[in-house]
């Protein structure tokens, strides 16, 4: 049976090589994200982090998901 997680928050982080260093893009409270400003023709790739805030405001971060690659189209 699937398991459903949920958050408070997911950290969305790109990079533009398979195996280099992922920064941080946006915080997004949904389930989806527009990224923008893409170069065409350019793979990138991403990976998101759960957020959860507990009731005193403090972020528990979950580890990386795993990668996913989107190649923009020309």
């Amino acid at each position: 049976m699937p398991m459903s997680i949920s958050a408070d928050e997911y950290a969305i982080y790109r990079s533009t090589k398979k195996n280099g260093t992922y920064k941080k893009v946006a915080t997004v409270t949904g389930t989806s994200y527009k990224d923008v400003k893409l170069t065409k023709g350019k793979t990138y790739y991403y990976k998101i982090k759960a957020v959860n805030i507990n009731d005193f405001g403090i972020a528990t971060e979950s580890e990386f998901s795993n990668r996913k690659s989107v190649k923009i189209k020309k």
